[in-house]
């Protein structure tokens, strides 16, 4: 992992409760940190509408579209 930011607020979406309970586990060392899933962060930056969060939308669409995928073999 190169970096991690750390957000404390998201545009858009709903409260850190509910968004918290759809929050994935992601295994780090002998841990776990709860990330949310990629939809959300979409969601999140779409609706904060700054000209950096519109520049990776698409990216993300893409990752979120291979994470969907059948993996083959």
């Amino acid at each position: 992992m190169d970096r991690l930011d750390v957000v404390t607020h998201c545009h858009g979406l709903k409260s850190f409760a509910s968004e918290y309970a759809k929050a994935l586990d992601l295994p780090v060392a002998d841990f776990s940190i709860k990330i949310l899933p990629l939809d959300r962060i979409i969601a999140s930056k779409r609706a904060a509408g700054r000209p950096k969060d519109k520049a990776v939308i698409e990216a993300l669409r893409a990752a979120l579209v291979a994470q969907r995928s059948p993996r083959r073999k």
